[in-house]
């Protein structure tokens, strides 16, 4: 039996590689959109709810997925070319040859916290482990490497995730309206912490007597303003799913100026 992961496997699940007709382009974290297997987008929405639960940024010039070509470190099919693999922030989780067959060094081989990788590899689909993570691996660490080790039946079946799902447009939309929700001295903290946003700081509060943001401009500086806000440690997110077709969106201030917003939670 071939073992999950492998390019045997994903030949028999996920059938020839490099074939485009099976792929979407999925945004699964706020301004990151990415190519993956069509079918797949729960695991992916998964791992971005996760990553922004945790104030992980996830820059775009870093991470990719669809790469028809083989493995770096042999010749059987990489998982890039489904694509069920994704490389996230490259940068800062470089990959690195372990003859020594050590273990991951947290804050040394990669910047991804420990405790939010484990809750990546607790998403379940169907009751199967859905993600395997490269920074596990014993002659290499590829930290910045996530793949599917789920079929796409039992990701039809269902996907688990401790965060919920990241569902793009519908949950920036909420995320959007926690934002405006927010006054003055949120935004000039938020300046002081990140440098974001630019200009007057105060034109984005909720309490500003001036001019409003408009729709569109509040469109244009939802990614920024919330990845600020989550490097800054002032909001936290995480989702159950719901978007529009569940329950609303949340926002409530905790501890002075932190903000967690909470997406698609029942009650």
């Amino acid at each position: 039996m071939a073992r999950r992961g492998s390019a045997t496997w994903w030949i028999q699940h996920y059938g020839k590689p490099c074939l485009e007709a099976d792929h979407v382009r999925l945004e699964w974290y706020p301004g990151v959109t990415t190519i993956v297997h069509r079918g797949t987008e729960k695991v992916w929405q998964a791992i971005g709810a996760i990553m922004l639960a945790y104030g992980y940024k996830v820059p775009t010039s870093y991470t990719g997925s669809y790469k028809c070509r083989t493995k770096t470190s042999g010749s059987s099919w990489s998982g890039h070319a489904w694509p069920v693999a994704m490389d996230i922030n490259a940068a800062t989780n470089p990959y690195i040859r372990t003859p020594s067959l050590r273990k991951i060094r947290w804050g040394v081989d990669t910047d991804m916290p420990a405790a939010m990788v484990r809750e990546i590899e607790s998403i379940l689909a169907s009751g199967v482990v859905a993600v395997g993570w490269g920074g596990r691996w014993r002659t290499v660490k590829d930290a910045m490497h996530y793949q599917i080790h789920a079929t796409l039946t039992e990701i039809a079946g269902g996907v688990t995730s401790p965060r919920g799902f990241y569902e793009g447009d519908e949950d920036m939309s909420m995320i959007i309206d926690a934002l405006k929700a927010q006054d003055m001295a949120y935004y000039e903290t938020l300046q002081q912490k990140t440098g974001s946003p630019g200009g007057n700081a105060s034109y984005w509060g909720s309490d500003y007597t001036g001019a409003k943001p408009s729709d569109a401009e509040w469109a244009a500086a939802a990614d920024e303003l919330f990845s600020a806000s989550l490097e800054a440690g002032v909001m936290t997110f995480s989702s159950g799913g719901g978007g529009k077709h569940g329950h609303p969106a949340t926002a409530t201030v905790v501890e002075g100026t932190k903000v967690s917003v909470v997406i698609g939670e029942a009650g």
